[in-house]
């Protein structure tokens, strides 16, 4: 094989290699990124502490500033709407704190004093963030925010309903913490929002719960990380590397060992493969490493960038440093006395 010809054999075939591992990594990192996204979208991150007239809505609020918690807030139940446009229906009404809006993900304006009522209603009354809302009894009250509340398994009640914010200093029914990634310590944090009164009344229902249990209690994702199919993925890599290296140099022994019966020293013919691999191995990296990087980029959030794109680039790596050691191995393996075994064999 002529110089040039074996050259772009390399490159393509450590290009391949390396790259196809890369691909595969990053599907397998993606899916169970994907499948962390979809807990969190169902609202399975959310802890609901229940405790009828039992829950400070100051403590419950501040349990936002743990360190695995996106938000929290309080909510009860207060008498029910009727709005003009339905003067047959009631329609359930809360009272909350300030940061239960941040717990479902509202969309409001945070200035304004209103109603955050469900999309659903929104969509029955035909409103958005800004209207008006009339109620039977000719009061109006302002539409300051909407939020989503899908029917996907989580605790029914609050798909067409209106939620008014009151002071945090307020007693309420139930504390609903986000969390993520879910811990033990912010399961026993949550406790704290209890009154006295609360954590005294042995004849309280009090409950600790999932707002949506429907796909398990706890997503492991250190598990499935640790478990995924790609877990050995570099140590593979690096025995095709290293095989691919053997090769090369076996199809190249008559060449080297003619090399060496004419008088270049073997430390010379080591470092000419190093030169020659290290080339190859250049352009592989320029042509995979970026694309992995903006693949990465593109399907993988802030928070899980840079562990998903450590994580693909260690099969180039290792598959790129085999060869380059099997290659120089192999060639300090070859000698000049072997040179006539070596022609019979071609």
């Amino acid at each position: 094989m002529a110089g040039s010809a074996r050259f772009i054999t390399i490159v393509t075939t450590l290009t391949l290699l390396s790259g196809g591992a890369a691909a595969i990594e990053l599907r397998i990192s993606t899916e169970i990124l994907n499948k962390a996204t979809q807990y969190q979208a169902i609202g399975a991150n959310i802890l609901v502490l229940g405790a009828p007239n039992g829950i400070d809505g100051t403590s419950c609020d501040n349990l936002s500033d743990l360190y695995d918690v996106q938000a929290s807030g309080a909510i009860r139940e207060i008498d029910s709407l009727v709005v003009s446009a339905l003067p047959d229906t009631q329609t359930p009404r809360y009272a909350i704190t300030s940061g239960f809006a941040k717990v479902l993900k509202a969309k409001q304006d945070a200035t304004q004093q209103g109603l955050l009522i469900s999309n659903e209603l929104a969509s029955t009354l035909n409103l958005q963030q800004g209207d008006t809302l009339a109620l039977k009894d000719g009061q109006h009250a302002l539409v300051k925010g909407t939020y989503d509340y899908p029917d996907d398994g989580r605790m029914p009640g609050y798909s067409y309903a209106a939620l008014e914010e009151v002071p945090d200093t307020d007693i309420f029914d139930a504390c609903w913490v986000r969390t993520w990634p879910q811990s033990d310590q912010v399961r026993d944090a949550i406790w704290s929002a209890l009154t006295p009164t609360a954590k005294s009344d042995n004849g309280n229902s009090i409950t600790l719960s999932q707002l949506n249990s429907s796909q398990g209690e706890a997503f492991d994702g250190e598990a499935m990380w640790m478990n995924r199919l790609t877990i050995g993925l570099p140590a593979l890599a690096a025995i095709l590397g290293a095989l691919f290296g053997t090769i090369i140099v076996r199809l190249r022994r008559m060449e080297l060992a003619s090399a060496l019966h004419c008088g270049v020293s073997k430390s010379a013919l080591v470092l000419q493969l190093c030169i020659e691999s290290s080339a190859a191995i250049l352009i592989c990296a320029l042509l995979t490493v970026p694309l992995s990087y903006a693949l990465s980029a593109w399907l993988v959030d802030a928070v899980d960038f840079a562990a998903v794109t450590t994580t693909i680039v260690q099969p180039c790596l290792t598959v790129y440093t085999a060869y380059v050691l099997s290659a120089m191995g192999n060639v300090a393996l070859i000698k000049e006395s072997h040179l006539f075994a070596y022609f019979k064999e071609r």
